[in-house]
């Protein structure tokens, strides 16, 4: 006999299964988070390279320069709470800030050339801990799972803009 599918929740076109595979999802994506942190305290340690810092580094290297603003928008932060991390990076001689012509009194945060050299630095560390991953996953369908999380990533932030 087939199973009856289960009714939809009022106007959201969804059944409990769905909503059900949907917070296992949430609950996996905490899962894998703190297994990267961790595994980040393994390859870089807590000091010079936490994971926090290194979130920075590497994020500044990907997108270019960005008023400490914009990096605390990106980390759903303060600018307030997110300030003292970039002081600190500034403090070590990796990041700078320099003139922003869009923004007279929002600098902009640019790695210095120290902060390229320890970006490259980390991703050496990251590149020699990859061949230690064993999975056996098609690139496909790692497309395919990153599309799902930006999805998500994009209905959740909507969410969020219109509550």
């Amino acid at each position: 006999m087939a199973r009856r599918p289960r009714a939809a929740h009022a106007g959201d076109g969804h059944g409990d299964e769905w909503w059900q595979e949907l917070s296992d999802l949430f609950d996996e994506n905490v899962r894998v988070y703190l297994r990267l942190t961790a595994l980040a305290a393994k390859m870089h340690g807590e000091g010079p390279l936490s994971g926090p810092r290194r979130t920075v580094l590497v994020g500044l290297h990907r997108s270019g320069p960005r008023t400490v603003a914009q990096m605390a928008k990106e980390r759903e932060q303060s600018r307030q709470r997110f300030q003292p991390l970039v002081n600190a990076l500034i403090a070590d001689g990796l990041l700078e800030a320099v003139p922003n012509v869009a923004h007279k009194q929002s600098p902009l945060i640019t790695l210095t050339a120290s902060g390229r050299r320890t970006v490259k630095g980390i991703f050496a560390i990251e590149r020699a801990w990859r061949g230690r991953l064993k999975l056996r996953i098609k690139k496909g369908r790692l497309v395919v799972a990153t599309g799902v999380l930006r999805e998500v990533r994009d209905g959740l932030e909507r969410l969020l803009r219109d509550a």
